[in-house]
């Protein structure tokens, strides 16, 4: 039972692991949406302000005419805008790729720790029903210890039923 309360461990170790990075993933990319939102937002006070200036410079100067103005203001704030839309949808893309990024890698560890060791893997799929996998070649040190498994979960199978 000893090997059991070890696999036990491991999977909360996993777990464990799975939603700690998980969490930093989501802080990171919460923190990265808000830099980049504060970032545009100042970018934008600031060409509104220097658009805004050089109106009035244009306007008391009297070479154009108050509706090439409004025209030029109202460009610059669609762009403005548009700027800002790219900004969160790239925002959001990063977050869905980081999280990909993440779940594969957790994965491809897990998968790994697990399959190093073919008698805890197959407690563990027994246990948890999953496929189990077998040992290839097979390992003489490690049989005795797959069939002692196979057997103490087969107990524990039929006393749930």
């Amino acid at each position: 039972m000893a090997l059991q309360t070890s696999l036990e461990r491991q999977v909360v170790v996993v777990v464990v692991v799975v939603v700690v990075v998980v969490v930093v993933v989501v802080v990171v990319v919460v923190v990265v949406v808000v830099v980049v939102i504060v970032v545009v937002v100042v970018v934008v006070v600031v060409v509104v302000v220097v658009v805004i200036l050089i109106v009035i410079l244009v306007v008391e100067a009297g070479g154009v005419e108050v509706v090439v103005v409004v025209v030029v203001v109202v460009v610059v704030v669609v762009v403005v805008v548009v700027v800002v839309v790219v900004a969160v949808v790239a925002a959001a893309v990063l977050v869905l790729v980081l999280q990909v990024v993440v779940v594969v890698v957790v994965a491809a560890v897990v998968h790994n720790r697990l399959v190093s060791n073919c008698a805890k893997t197959d407690l563990l799929s027994d246990a948890l029903q999953f496929q189990i996998v077998r040992c290839s070649p097979p390992n003489p040190v490690i049989a005795p210890q797959v069939s002692l498994t196979a057997h103490v979960v087969s107990r524990s199978d039929s006393s749930f039923l």
